[in-house]
């Protein structure tokens, strides 16, 4: 009988093990692990700014270029115009595989859901749902961003279209430019608040950790999602204010759209770090 006892207390024992293995990580893992797999998402996002930030150079460069050609090159215009629409239909692709990666990196992230209730306490809940809001918050601000993004590609794209064509007239030139500055206006806005969430966000997981058991050590921005790069061309195609007169000369009208389209790329040339 006391043998019989002595099994049925290993039994137990062995079953304790058992259930502990079977538990597998704690709530407060489970979100660590959903969280860093969506930051690793997006590190091709981090990446591709670095692209866009060049081939915006290199099309500034066009510009400029395109800009001081007299009307009597125009062979030269539209060869360097056909070169910066490439330019544009690079910067079209990099974006779209932006957006991928940040799309992969929110459905990731989405998976905390059936997490946050499960979580030790209710402080570690309620930094978890205002995590998850900031978010949120944050993934609409992108898409604004990239709607805003594709905005001002389609018509940088028309503007280089008119600029191959030897009868553009000087009002529907800088109608065009209007166009553009505005995208390129509504795109900063976009891109600001995208950073902002972006900021808002890294700040609520970092309290979030600092709030749990894991320890968590942080090495330099490894934990950050990724902020938007303000690019060379994030001000648009700014027109300077000048009071030339018109010119019946086709030559001089040309010159006077040189002076008035100067593209003011080169005041946003520096770049904001993701934390």
């Amino acid at each position: 009988m006391l043998r019989k006892g002595k099994g049925i207390l290993v039994m137990i024992f062995v079953m304790f093990l058992m259930a502990s293995c079977q538990q597998g990580p704690s709530a407060s893992e489970q979100m660590y692990n959903h969280l860093e797999k969506a930051v690793e998402l997006e590190k091709n996002f981090g990446e591709q700014q670095e692209q866009l930030v060049s081939l915006q150079n290199e099309e500034q460069a066009l510009y400029e270029q395109i800009l001081e050609l007299p009307e009597s090159e125009m062979a030269k215009i539209k060869k360097l115009s056909d070169e910066a629409v490439s330019i544009l239909e690079q910067r079209k692709e990099i974006i779209q595989s932006e957006k991928e990666s940040i799309d992969a990196a929110k459905e990731e992230f989405d998976n905390v859901d059936s997490v946050i209730e499960d979580l030790e306490t209710e402080e570690l809940q309620s930094k978890a749902k205002d995590l998850k809001k900031a978010m949120d918050t944050r993934y609409s601000a992108y898409e604004d961003l990239h709607k805003a993004y594709k905005e001002a590609l389609k018509r940088d794209e028309k503007l280089y279209s008119m600029l191959k064509n030897e009868e553009l007239k000087m009002e529907d030139l800088e109608a065009q430019i209007e166009k553009i500055n505005k995208s390129y206006d509504q795109y900063k806005e976009a891109r600001d608040a995208f950073n902002t969430a972006t900021e808002d966000y890294n700040d609520l997981k970092m309290e979030f950790y600092e709030a749990t058991d894991l320890n968590i050590e942080f090495e330099g921005n490894d934990q950050d999602a990724q902020s938007e790069e303000e690019s060379a061309d994030s001000e648009g195609k700014d027109k300077q204010d000048t009071e030339e007169n018109n010119e019946t000369n086709k030559e001089n009208n040309k010159e006077n759209q040189k002076n008035e389209t100067e593209k003011s790329k080169d005041d946003a040339k520096s770049t904001e770090d993701p934390e």
